[in-house]
């Protein structure tokens, strides 16, 4: 069944925000529950996916204001996203009868991820998580120090994202725009077709970014205030892939992971924050052969 296939479905949360996923109609195949990077959105990772679609039910979450969930007029913060996106899943296992689910995530979702199997440990058989931005406790506590006195906006991943490019005549230019270009460099070209295809709405000017700048801007000036803790007392199986050319804080912070929890297990690989972006085929390879495990 080709990705083709895949319908919205979505879900109405208490705070107002209407929440979407992408699936494929399920065919009594495994569920792998899949949240994006900060960013993106669940089909911008579309050609990893096409390796997993014989294998997998997909679910793939938009967190807020991403992909087609609703933006907001501010971001909620990183534990009540993650508040949110158990709620929904809980909502698309009860109304589909799903009793086991693998939950894969990246860079933030891969956060969202953990947290969500922390606090609601029978939400997932196992997870698998991409490079997840798991901060040192010296990076989040400045955080937590520098965002109220509104220092954040110096970070240079916020400032980045402030200034991000948001608009381009159409999808054409847009993808001639991102290749090869920061990001992007390593990225295959069928990556990048997928982040014009996916990552970008059409409106009045041309075509937009989905995740508006400053909302991808909000959620690098922030981050959970629960993460280590939970991931403490994580006890989901628990497989960690990274690249072996990440930023060197992710590196710091998933070796502070092991230790705090033994369970976790590393698996390094070739690649940046984006390794899924410039192997997709590889990846899904990996995750098919850690996912075998929850099945």
């Amino acid at each position: 069944m080709p990705l083709s296939h895949l319908f919205l479905s979505e879900f109405v949360s208490d705070r107002g925000l209407t929440l979407r996923r992408w699936q494929t109609p399920l065919q009594g195949k495994p569920v792998l529950h899949f949240i994006h990077g900060n960013g993106f959105n669940g089909r911008v990772y579309s050609p990893m996916f096409e390796s997993l679609l014989r294998d997998y039910d997909l679910v793939l979450s938009d967190a807020q204001g991403h992909g087609e969930s609703d933006t907001g007029h501010q971001f909620l913060g990183w534990d009540e996203n993650a508040e949110l996106l158990s709620a929904s899943l809980q909502d698309f296992c009860a109304r589909n009868n799903v009793q086991s689910v693998l939950g894969v995530g990246h860079s933030f979702g891969g956060v969202m991820t953990s947290l969500m199997a922390a606090t609601r440990p029978a939400l997932f058989s196992r997870l698998v998580l991409l490079d997840p931005v798991l901060l040192p406790p010296l990076y989040a506590g400045s955080v937590r120090l520098l965002k109220p006195l509104g220092l954040m906006r110096h970070s240079p991943m916020v400032k980045q994202a402030l200034k991000r490019r948001a608009v381009w005549r159409d999808r054409r230019q847009a993808e001639q725009y991102f290749t090869g270009r920061g990001m992007f460099r390593s990225w295959t070209q069928t990556s990048v077709s997928a982040y014009a295809r996916y990552g970008l709405k059409e409106d009045r000017e041309g075509v937009r970014l989905k995740t508006p700048p400053w909302l991808e801007a909000e959620i690098f000036s922030g981050y959970s205030t629960n993460i280590w803790p939970l991931i403490r007392k994580l006890n989901v199986p628990t497989d960690i892939v990274y690249g072996a050319s990440t930023y060197p804080f992710i590196k710091q912070g998933l070796a502070r992971a092991r230790r705090l929890n033994p369970s976790l297990q590393l698996h390094e690989v070739q690649g940046g924050h984006c390794f899924m972006m410039s192997h997709p085929e590889s990846t899904a390879k990996m995750i098919r052969n850690l996912g075998v495990q929850a099945i």
